[in-house]
């Protein structure tokens, strides 16, 4: 990658966090030329999920689950949530309140990003699409956001410094 590319990359991710709420929660509000793009070019990188969850609760294949870690958080919430499992979304769907009341207490800081998985992530936007408490839904909102801000400062570094 030359300089130039280098830095027209660092600047389409400058534009993410100047405004991540745009890219992750207006996704269905942006013009439709611009989603129909946007959903090839993240279908040519990426699996669309099974129809069905296999023996394990899960979409996708889990060694392509290991291999994106939480990349995944830095698409819109829409493609964020075809990674979730089938007891996340059974409690979700069944309005289980204990899960619902307690879903943000176990939000990790920080040093504890690494250890969030697709699958996760895939919980955490199915959630928040689906849950009816807004006080959940607005921590779960703010948690996205906060990690997909720490992804992509990630890429900002990686990029400006290979």
């Amino acid at each position: 990658m030359d300089e130039k590319d280098k830095q027209s990359a660092i600047d389409s991710i400058n534009e993410l966090i100047d405004n991540p709420e745009k890219f992750i929660f207006e996704f269905k509000d942006m013009p439709e030329e611009t989603r129909v793009e946007y959903e090839q070019g993240y279908y040519n990188q990426f699996p669309r999920p099974s129809k069905s969850f296999d023996e394990c609760g899960l979409r996708y294949d889990i060694d392509f689950l290991n291999k994106i870690g939480n990349d995944n958080v830095l698409a819109p919430i829409e493609f964020m949530e075809q990674y979730v499992d089938v007891v996340t979304k059974g409690y979700i769907d069944d309005n289980e309140e204990d899960f619902i009341n307690n879903f943000s207490s176990d939000f990790p800081d920080e040093e504890g990003f690494n250890n969030i998985n697709a699958t996760a992530v895939g919980c955490l936007a199915y959630s928040y699409l689906n849950i009816k408490n807004e006080k959940v839904k607005q921590e779960i909102k703010d948690f996205i956001i906060k990690l997909f801000l720490w992804k992509a400062n990630q890429y900002k570094n990686f990029i400006a410094n290979s």
